[in-house]
């Protein structure tokens, strides 16, 4: 998608739809609320995504929430 087609759309929206897909894409594995951040380059038309990590070795698992 070309810079001027996202004109019409602020950093804020874009931010939103982008974790809207982000949060239903973690919850088919119930990861959701690892979702700490996202957050919209709009210069690089990038997304930056900061998760949580749950490691719990006597169980060995690892994911991006607790259970």
């Amino acid at each position: 998608m070309k810079k001027e087609n996202l004109m019409k759309y602020s950093k804020e929206i874009i931010e939103e739809r982008l974790k809207d897909i982000l949060y239903e894409c973690l919850s088919n594995a119930n990861q959701e609320s690892g979702l700490i951040s996202l957050e919209y380059d709009e210069e690089n038309e990038e997304c930056n995504v900061k998760l949580s990590v749950c490691i719990v070795e006597e169980d060995d698992y690892v994911g991006f929430d607790g259970y």
